[in-house]
């Protein structure tokens, strides 16, 4: 069965010797820069709760956790001062029962120390599933998400937002293993519809613009998308464009089946932007007002409205072969 290699987790779970090797490798990286080892092998070996272990009974060690839930909020242990993400699988259209299958790896620090104050836990989704109906194409949007009021400032009402900085650097290949480069001819073959988006969330109201479910304004920056279904809201009519540190980005505009508004700004066919780095503060201090054809029954968001949610994910829609996205490196933050 084509899901057999997912749901049994095998693949997921590192061998000890791997797992020692990407620590070692792991310690070299951070040693270079001055940063506490994360391996750190206690007197007389092991991690029984004495030597090696921080005050807090964690060791220094990595670990990866698999998750094939339908939906689950996964918050790995951070460190005082750093911000907190909370990743989720998210299956959110698929049927239980039906055919297909999504799990989700997270590989979290157990000091809770990570690369930067603003540093994500890595992590990887390996998916399948069939063709949905064309009134509900998405079976998941698995996803990871920065934690409100987690050493960041959201929420922040958009007026005074200085910078929504974003330093990602992810890759999607056919197959159940982590991909380290983008074959668009496998994924072709695969019949791969997907994408890779940044998600926010904006809402007049403080609490709603934390609640993806209740905010009003839905903005995603799509930095891919594989698959001729692959298609944002609004499409195919670009309103707008913009330019982030030499990223094009054409805006979409529309509502989806929630009544949101819905503001998506995505590369031009054929642009891939997996190693990016950019403050996307010009998208969420988008003046508006530069449309004409903007329907008046559907406005934009004001300046008094405020940025709760931004996260990371991707549009599960269908696949004819397992997928999967690895996600290498992430660092949101919000500053007003």
């Amino acid at each position: 069965m084509v899901f057999g290699t997912i749901l049994s987790g095998c693949l997921f779970i590192l061998p000890a010797a791997v797992t020692t090797g990407v620590l070692v490798g792991w310690d070299a990286v951070r040693s270079s820069s001055n940063q506490k080892p994360i391996f750190t092998v206690p007197p007389g070996g092991g991690y029984g709760g004495g030597p090696g272990m921080d005050g807090g009974g964690r060791g220094n060690g990595i670990e990866t956790d698999t998750y094939c839930d339908k939906t689950v909020g996964i918050s790995p242990y951070v460190a005082k001062g750093y911000e907190q993400y909370t990743l989720n699988p998210n299956q959110w259209g698929y049927v239980d029962g039906t055919p297909g299958a999504l799990c989700m790896n997270v590989t979290s620090y157990l000091n809770g120390s990570y690369p930067s104050k603003t540093s994500a836990p890595q992590w990887s989704v390996t998916w399948q599933y069939p063709q949905g109906p064309e009134t509900q194409p998405v079976h998941a949007f698995p996803n990871i998400k920065l934690n409100a009021d987690s050493n960041t400032d959201i929420p922040l009402q958009i007026s005074a937002v200085q910078n929504v900085e974003v330093d990602i650097e992810w890759y999607y290949g056919a197959g159940d293993t982590d991909p380290t480069t983008i074959d668009i001819a496998a994924l072709t073959t695969a019949e791969a519809n997907t994408n890779v988006a940044i998600d926010m969330f904006l809402d007049t109201n403080e609490g709603n613009s934390k609640d993806p479910e209740k905010a009003q304004y839905e903005m995603m920056v799509w930095l891919a998308a594989f698959g001729t279904a692959t298609q944002p809201i609004g499409y195919p009519t670009v309103v707008a464009t913009e330019v982030i540190n030499t990223v094009t980005f054409n805006l979409y505009y529309g509502k989806n089946g929630l009544g949101q508004t819905v503001m998506t700004w995505m590369v031009p066919a054929g642009t891939i932007a997996n190693q990016f780095y950019g403050d996307l503060s010009p998208l969420v201090k988008y003046d508006y007002s530069q449309i004409a054809s903007l329907p008046a029954s559907n406005p934009p968001p004001s300046s008094s409205a405020y940025l709760g949610y931004i996260g990371l994910g991707s549009e599960a829609y269908w696949s004819g072969q397992n997928v999967t996205l690895a996600v290498h490196k992430l660092s949101m933050d919000v500053r007003g």
